[in-house]
């Protein structure tokens, strides 16, 4: 159960606040506690780790978070969360990144409508600098029945990478359609005051994004620049 309240609030990644990461750390941290031969928890626990690093870059967490889904591959070789968390640790670094799109293309070729299976191919494929390649895999995630908000933020993002700011606003603007979360909102902030200059106009997102949001750093480096 810890580790399935964990998962929950490291799946909305983008979206998840500060609270969201230190509560799911915390569950985890319990999780493996009580029994330290708990994959799942191991597995769970990477992928937490690994967002604090991608997030708010906590030293050391990328060296944890493969640690840590390396155990969980090495408790559970077959399991889809503990290979995922081992990808996506992996995408941490430039000496693993190449390992990390393999596994991730095995994974995808397994669970062709596994919404993070893609979306998290394509955080590879990014990092790897193969935009059009990246911009597929967004592209298929969104496609897949209800949608997928966050594959369009990271294709938003993606785009901004190519010089591409029309359709990087467009692409933020079909997140926002789908879910108005808070990381979308920053990034239609950012939009707002970075590709057009409109101060006014991002000020009055801002004081939409809802309240525990706007400690995240995102939010506060925006407010700074208004």
């Amino acid at each position: 159960q810890l580790a399935i309240r964990a998962t929950a609030l490291w799946e909305k990644w983008d979206d998840a606040t500060h609270g969201d990461w230190a509560l799911a750390d915390e569950l985890c941290k319990r999780a493996v506690e009580l029994d330290p031969a708990d994959g799942e928890a191991w597995a769970a626990y990477a992928q937490v780790t690994c967002g604090r690093y991608e997030f708010y870059g906590e030293t050391g967490a990328d060296d944890q978070a493969r640690a840590r889904a390396e155990r969980a591959v090495r408790l559970l070789p077959a399991s889809k969360a503990a290979r995922l968390a081992l990808a996506n640790a992996y995408r941490t670094n430039a000496s693993t990144l190449p390992e990390a799109e393999r596994l991730l293309r095995g994974l995808q070729t397994a669970s062709a409508d596994d919404k993070r299976v893609i979306r998290t191919l394509g955080d590879a494929l990014r990092n790897r600098k193969k935009y059009d390649e990246a911009l597929t895999c967004y592209d298929q995630a969104a496609a897949l029945p209800g949608g997928d908000p966050l594959a369009l933020l990271a294709k938003s993002i993606t785009l901004e990478l190519m010089g591409r700011y029309s359709d990087a606003e467009t692409a933020v603007d079909q997140s926002l359609a789908l879910r108005r979360g808070p990381a979308a909102m920053l990034r239609k902030i950012d939009c707002r005051l970075n590709f057009h200059g409109d101060l006014d106009g991002a000020a009055r997102m801002l004081a939409r994004v809802p309240a525990n949001s706007l400690l995240d750093d995102r939010a506060v480096s925006l407010a700074c620049q208004l």
